[in-house]
């Protein structure tokens, strides 16, 4: 069965990663009201032309009409807790009322039974606790109640003992299988959420730089076309920038790989501060070499907004002898603005502003260069 199935038949509302048990619920019931109403409407039909009972057609009767409108509750109006509250009083007042007239003639007492089963099946094993223990104190009382004089007396101590420790054993039986599918429900339920977490988690490896914690390249190519297209609608410019550290070789030959990786780790955190708006997405692209996707209302905040990185950094004063221009740590960018939106290939916007950066780094570094808007 599948789920648009299941759905046409029950609420909307459940969640089939975490409601398994409540859907396993529904459909038994489905299925149990459907065989109650045959069996109560196939009863008062076998009573009013066989038995000529008719205080039994009447019962047979009314709780087949009670059963129809628990169905048209689950069916209809998709209310599985109204459906199960008036197939449960329908059975109970029933079987209740047939004890008592039937007085186990042709051993009756068998449908007792179903009682509990359809209770504990469809309610739990905990909910269904009160109305079993309800159910079985007013049956084991009419039926002791008939020691010695049901069935022309032939119903004797020995056989309400043998009655009640069968409807005992059975209960718990039921209790236990329904207790063992929700603890076995709750397990997988369980590992179904480490199992989630670890997804989870594997997922943000696989998009984020391990140094610097930054977005990387492939999370870029994921998130450029849905901000592109937001810009786009909402008239916004946008503005992709490619940053790269001058003279970063010679940085790592001078101060080692350890002071690499942190002054790597350092650039990253003041461009997190810098582009801190939920709107801002800032990445490690590799080596060096980092990238940012920006939008904004309008062109000039953008652009002054993205090439005040430069100053930033150099401002921090981060020393680096090896820079041949100044003795300290500064940066290059290329910068993209897009406010047309014609084309949205990512290569084609990657590799422009992969060459305003060169442009930057060839007439003398320390700044951003911005390639022609578009």
């Amino acid at each position: 069965m599948n789920k648009n199935y299941i759905k046409s038949l029950f609420t909307d509302e459940i969640s089939y990663e975490t409601d398994i048990p409540l859907i396993r619920k529904q459909i038994l019931l489905s299925k149990l009201l459907f065989i109650t109403s045959a069996l109560f409407l196939t009863l008062a039909i076998y009573h009013f032309f066989l038995s000529h009972d008719i205080s039994i057609v009447i019962i047979d009767s009314i709780a087949f009409f009670a059963i129809i409108m628990a169905t048209v509750a689950l069916h209809v109006f998709k209310n599985f807790n109204s459906a199960v509250s008036i197939s449960t009083l329908t059975i109970f007042v029933f079987i209740i009322m047939f004890t008592i007239i039937n007085k186990n003639s042709d051993y009756g007492l068998i449908w007792t039974i179903f009682f509990p089963l359809f209770v504990i099946l469809t309610m739990g094993y905990k909910k269904s606790t009160i109305f079993v223990t309800i159910f079985y104190s007013v049956v084991f009382y009419v039926s002791y109640s008939g020691i010695g004089v049901w069935q022309n007396g032939d119903w004797d101590l020995t056989s309400f003992f043998h009655f009640a420790l069968a409807s005992a054993l059975l209960t718990y039986t039921v209790y236990s299988v329904e207790l063992s599918q929700e603890h076995v429900h709750k397990e997988l339920n369980a590992l179904h959420v480490v199992e989630q977490q670890y997804t989870d988690e594997l997922e943000r490896l696989s998009v984020t730089d391990p140094l610097t914690s930054l977005h990387n390249r492939r999370y870029l190519e994921k998130v450029f076309k849905a901000e592109f297209y937001r810009a786009k609608r909402h008239s916004f410019v946008m503005a992709f920038f490619i940053l790269d550290i001058d003279f970063f070789k010679q940085y790592n030959d001078t101060y080692g790989h350890k002071a690499g990786d942190d002054v790597l780790v350092k650039v990253s955190s003041i461009m997190r501060e810098h582009f801190k708006r939920h709107e801002d997405f800032i990445f490690r692209l590799g080596g060096e070499e980092f990238g940012g996707l920006i939008t904004g209302e309008n062109e000039q905040d953008v652009l002054e907004f993205v090439t005040a990185l430069c100053s930033e950094i150099a401002n921090e004063k981060i020393e680096h002898i090896g820079n041949k221009n100044q003795p300290i740590l500064t940066v290059s960018m290329g910068v993209k603005m897009t406010k047309n939106f014609k084309n949205d290939d990512f290569n084609v916007i990657y590799k422009e502003s992969d060459e305003a950066l060169y442009e930057a780094k060839e007439s003398g570094r320390n700044k951003a260069v911005i390639c022609t808007v578009t």
